[in-house]
């Protein structure tokens, strides 16, 4: 029986569609769940493979490196079945071919091993060191100057209770927050929410939601691989879920969290939709990424087209001497401050004071006015120095949510750093949240050791995600990766 035309078009459109629907589905991506038994073995198997894994000291490597040994086991077993051994034969003759379970596991303990970056955890702790002592050292030599107060007690406390923070993020398991992505959301929506109504006012600001605001990153990275493979449904998921950070930020208020960790939320979706994370029309899915982004730049472009107020502010932020009396007035003085005379010379001590002991704000501006360029020029390469080697980091990453938490976190701090800079020359778009790990403030200082704990975290068991080494076993070298 023929089918009608309209009907065989119809159906013919259809499975077109869905073949190249499938013909863009990306490759599989690994999981970070511990694997299931996929691989049932003879009782004499079994107790062989327990023995080999037993000499694994990195436990939480065990189960992964378990199933990966049991599927070379099983491919072994099933070949000498095939070739008509029973069932108590064959086991034993794969344990012969695979060799000795002590020596086996031995191999795989050298290759199933955390790898912690000492180096990165030496230079977080020493750049922090280095931060609290000019911090205490700025206010010591100016102690009237006003700004805050860091007291050698205080700056103890701070950089205990930091480390204490860096090493909570170094030993949490950085898989959990993927595994539990929808819980790890909640968490901080509910933690965020608690801020807002417990939270003292500072500085015009609700201080505990913007510390909250700046953890969204690494939560976004998290409900970022929980999407993948979602296709388009998945890209707006992760849009959706990033407007209570807007609006907790508009809360707070902070323009500079709205503006940042837009842009790095953003650039970490559309380079997840770039990879093939999700599956559906790449271009359909970067034009709805990008959309949000694309739509606030025409907005402010209309306004600054229309608006003369709003063009004049904009030229006061790049260039303060416009208006030195009114809008300009905090930019003239840090002019006047680094290059002394050149903009402003009736700028008063007075006026320039306060920057010499603000080591929230101004720390690289009162380490110029101290100790000249070559100090602010040794603080900035220790900063530089300290994000090169992060992002180093986040570049080797090899599994998907190792990846996108290491360049969440990373893009954040690059961003803090461009901000601050950009502040100390006195170009102010908009207040600068601080200088990672060097900027004033107890709980600023703990927030960041947390983050670059996490960082460190992606590092030091990344092979869980990523999987092992290559290691030789048996009497003809067969290879197990670890890699499920």
């Amino acid at each position: 029986m023929r089918l009608p035309d309209p009907v065989r078009n119809g159906l013919t459109r259809l499975l077109e569609r869905d073949a190249a629907a499938r013909g863009e589905q990306p490759p599989a991506l690994p999981e970070v769940s511990p694997p299931s038994q996929k691989h049932p073995l003879p009782a004499r198997l079994a107790l062989w493979l327990n023995d080999a894994t037993g000499q694994m000291r990195w436990k939480r490597a065990r189960p992964y490196a378990a199933d990966e040994l049991a599927g070379h086991l099983t491919d072994q077993y099933e070949a000498f079945r095939d070739q008509g051994m029973d069932e108590a034969h064959a086991a034993e003759a794969t344990i012969r071919e695979m060799g000795d379970a002590v020596e086996t596991g031995t191999a795989l303990d050298r290759a199933w091993r955390p790898a912690p970056d000492w180096v990165m955890l030496g230079l977080v702790l020493g750049v922090a060191v280095a931060g609290i002592m000019l911090q205490y050292l700025l206010h010591t030599i100016w102690p009237d100057a006003g700004g805050p107060s860091p007291t050698l007690l205080r700056q103890v406390i701070a950089y205990l209770a930091g480390a204490v923070c860096l090493f909570a993020g170094y030993f949490l398991d950085y898989t959990w927050l993927g595994r539990h992505a929808k819980t790890t959301y909640v968490v901080w929506l509910l933690a965020t929410v608690g801020a807002i109504f417990i939270s003292p006012m500072a500085n015009g600001k609700l201080l505990y939601p913007e510390y909250a605001v700046w953890m969204f990153p690494a939560v976004f990275a998290a409900m970022l691989y929980a999407q993948r493979g979602k296709g388009t449904k998945g890209v707006a998921v992760c849009m959706v879920i990033m407007l209570p950070m807007v609006v907790t930020a508009f809360i707070v208020p902070t323009l500079t969290a709205i503006v940042t960790l837009g842009l790095v939320c953003t650039a970490l979706l559309c380079s997840a939709v770039w990879q093939g994370y999700f599956s559906g029309n790449r271009k359909r899915q970067l034009v709805l990424a990008l959309s949000p982004v694309a739509l606030f730049a025409v907005y402010m472009g209309w306004r600054i087209c229309t608006n003369a107020h709003v063009r004049e502010r904009m030229m006061v932020a790049f260039y303060p001497a416009l208006d030195i009396d009114n809008r300009g007035y905090m930019g003239a003085t840090i002019w006047e401050a680094l290059f002394g005379g050149i903009v402003a010379p009736e700028m008063s001590e007075r006026r320039l004071n306060y920057y010499r002991a603000d080591t929230s704000d101004f720390m690289l501006t009162a380490v110029k006015m101290q100790w000249g360029w070559l100090a602010f020029a040794l603080v900035l390469t220790v900063v530089l120095v300290l994000l090169a080697r992060g992002f180093q980091l986040a570049h080797r990453q090899g599994g998907v949510l190792a990846k996108m938490m290491s360049w969440a976190i990373m893009l954040t701090f690059a961003c803090q750093t461009m901000a601050y800079v950009l502040q100390n020359f006195g170009i102010i778009l908009f207040a600068a949240y601080g200088l990672p790990l060097f900027s004033y403030g107890g709980l600023y200082l703990c927030q960041t050791m947390l983050l670059f704990g996490l960082l460190l975290s992606t590092r030091r068991t990344g092979q869980i995600e990523s999987g092992a080494k290559p290691v030789r076993i048996g009497r003809k070298a067969h290879q197990a990766r670890g890699v499920r």
